[in-house]
């Protein structure tokens, strides 16, 4: 059913437009598809070609048949990649069931053609492997963004965001800024006269801002910056000693990883107590037992109506503020949050 996001997404790099029209004909013909097995033997392969089909798991349109995306990708003892098995099968059974239609005997029978097994000894791809996969094929973050897990970090601590940034240092000039993000890309060099100096491209979910780093800043700081790596940075907006340009002096970086225990001490959900269901209380008990952490958990519960607020805390549990919880707290408009109240 995932495969319905190409009508409201970019077709995904590969995946042209009478393929889309083809998967989404056949769906409506034939009803939803059952798994990948059902897919490949309905699509039309000479349409939906291997690599349409590859970017359809690559963009994970294709993750809840139930088979991981990395699977599809794994060699078997004949170096062979799943997705080619997969699409080998899918055209063996369309011809099955052409040439039973066609036969000049009126048969029905088609040839049984064996279901291939997805392999299990494949490599688990990191989650921001995946997601920048899923943003190279279709332009955006579609399963996750890879700061889910601190966005409390980057929304309710950090006090300026990468594209505040991006449009000028002056109105921070002599204030402490703080901001996080994902490494994207690093550009290495050495100057004319020798210096090594690296230019960072920092993202987070406003976009992204550039940080060059100069001499000794670039030998103190440049180890933390590395693809992938997601910092927290404290810098002093000052005047730069070149021109009238203005500058971060960088006051320390740190992982968000780090970080999200340090600075996070508690986290306050306001609940309006018609809201307070046994299912909700059921899905936060599941969601904070599969969770422990150092974060103190409290919440409060209003009645607008009957002028009530109670707040109450739990003396014994204690979180991990990842996505899980939050996308909880975020999937009901009504709830909100505060951090170290």
């Amino acid at each position: 059913k995932d495969v319905a996001r190409v009508e409201k997404l970019p077709l995904p790099e590969g995946l042209g437009e009478a393929a889309a029209e083809a998967i989404l004909e056949e769906r409506e013909r034939g009803g939803l598809y059952k798994d990948v097995f059902d897919f490949v033997q309905r699509v039309r392969i000479p349409v939906v070609k291997k690599s349409g089909m590859e970017s359809l798991a690559l963009a994970g349109a294709l993750d809840s048949f139930g088979i991981r995306r990395e699977q599809y990708f794994t060699q078997n003892a004949k170096g062979e990649m799943f997705m080619e098995t997969l699409v080998r099968h899918g055209v063996l059974f369309q011809e099955s069931r052409q040439e039973a239609a066609n036969s000049l005997f009126g048969g029905t029978e088609m040839v049984d053609v064996a279901t291939p097994v997805p392999p299990t000894n494949y490599i688990e791809w990191s989650m921001l492997e995946r997601l920048n996969k899923e943003r190279d094929l279709v332009g955006i973050y579609l399963s996750a963004h890879p700061l889910d897990n601190w966005a409390t970090i980057i929304n309710d601590v950090c006090n300026v965001s990468c594209m505040q940034l991006a449009q000028g240092l002056e109105p921070f000039l002599n204030q402490q800024v703080q901001f996080g993000g994902i490494v994207m890309e690093v550009r290495r060099g050495t100057t004319k006269k020798g210096m090594p100096y690296g230019i960072t491209v920092l993202e987070d979910y406003s976009g992204t801002y550039e940080i060059a780093l100069f001499s000794q800043n670039w030998t103190t700081w440049g180890a933390y910056m590395e693809v992938g790596n997601a910092l927290f940075i404290t810098a002093n907006v000052q005047p730069s000693r070149f021109g009238d340009r203005k500058e971060l002096g960088i006051g320390s970086i740190q992982f968000l990883s780090d970080v999200n225990d340090s600075l996070i001490e508690s986290i306050t959900v306001t609940i309006p107590l018609t809201l307070l269901t046994d299912d909700l209380v059921l899905s936060m008990a599941e969601l904070t037992s599969k969770s422990p952490g150092p974060v103190k958990l409290k919440f409060q519960i209003v009645d607008p109506e009957g002028r009530m607020n109670l707040k109450l805390q739990s003396r014994e549990t204690r979180i991990t503020l990842n996505a899980d919880f939050l996308n909880l707290i975020k999937s009901h408009p009504e709830f909100s949050y505060a951090i170290n109240e």
